[in-house]
């Protein structure tokens, strides 16, 4: 770890990207390393602040606000609505130009776009798994489970 990170975690590769795994990679896990627990954290507290935003915007008479963008002194974060529904998070040090990222997160999306919008439009083949009659009461059983019957 270099002096400029000195106060920063020290992240590992398998815990940069933990909201794209699915929550079954953890079952019968202990625990969740810090790097994983920053992520998930990161990734609600972003959607958190798009939705309050977005809220903004409509105050100002925008639908919404595509891009939004929090400078801090050694660390900043650009977000990206890509669709609908889909955030694109670039958090990166100030070595960075913020302009760059702009650039790059914006030719991304463009690709993000259509590939979401390609799998959103996709039937699914017969040879593709479904779900089981049964699964809306599995769920719910194991919801119940874990947080008693609410």
């Amino acid at each position: 770890m270099t002096d400029d990170n000195r106060d920063a975690l020290p992240l590992q590769d398998e815990d940069r990207l933990p909201w794209l795994e699915a929550v079954d990679d953890y079952a019968g896990e202990d625990v969740i390393s810090t790097g994983k627990l920053i992520g998930f954290a990161l990734a609600a507290l972003v959607a958190g602040s798009f939705a309050r935003t977005r809220e903004v915007a409509k105050l100002m008479g925008e639908k919404e606000f595509r891009i939004l963008f929090h400078q801090g002194a050694e660390h900043s974060i650009h977000i990206t609505l890509i669709g609908e529904r889909t955030l694109q998070i670039a958090v990166f040090n100030g070595q960075i130009k913020p302009g760059m990222i702009q650039v790059l997160s914006k030719e991304l999306a463009v690709q993000l776009e259509v590939i979401l919008a390609a799998a959103a439009n996709r039937q699914p083949s017969d040879d593709e798994p479904k779900l089981g009659k049964d699964f809306t009461n599995q769920v719910k059983d194991q919801l119940d489970s874990l947080f008693g019957n609410l």
